[in-house]
């Protein structure tokens, strides 16, 4: 699945939203893989 996560306050850093992706049986955040992104050979 996913989820979006809102940065709400940070010391030096700026606030917004970060979508991830997320694995419910274990509790797991991860990177979301843009569909731009599939298939790239690049690290």
């Amino acid at each position: 699945g996913r989820a979006e996560v809102i940065i709400g306050k940070q010391r030096h850093g700026p606030i917004g939203t970060v979508e991830l992706s997320f694995e419910g049986r274990f509790t797991r955040f991860g990177n979301l893989v843009k569909p731009w992104q599939q298939g790239s050979d690049t690290l």
